[in-house]
């Protein structure tokens, strides 16, 4: 988070299941979810300090409506996220790394304006 917000992105069907952790750099976690509270079928998390979410709510324009992305205050810089895909059978394990790969992770900035 040291150079930008973290955005994490992904489609589900609601059929399997994919569980994501967030932790902090020593491991503790503040934050967990599964599939099952996604929005129209995807999930998108926002995750940023204190400074950066602010930033980010305050960018927000006042008549548009509410933002569809889960933002989520990390409490270090540093840290990393668990993500699960569970494989029903022996031949579904194809399928739930499909899951694993389809996910999105990607550092961005605010747009300066």
């Amino acid at each position: 988070l040291a150079k930008g917000q973290l955005s994490v992105k992904t489609s589900v069907d609601g059929e399997d299941f994919l569980g994501l952790s967030f932790h902090a750099n020593a491991g503790r976690i503040y934050h967990s979810m599964t599939d099952r509270p996604a929005i129209k079928g995807k999930i998108d998390i926002v995750v940023g300090d204190a400074r950066q979410i602010d930033a980010l709510t305050s960018a927000d324009e006042g008549d548009a409506p509410p933002p569809q992305e889960v933002r989520l205050t990390a409490p270090a810089k540093r840290g990393f996220i668990l993500i699960r895909s569970l494989a029903k059978r022996p031949s579904d394990q194809e399928r739930a790394r499909s899951r694993l790969s389809a996910i999105s992770c990607q550092r961005f900035d605010l747009p300066q304006g």
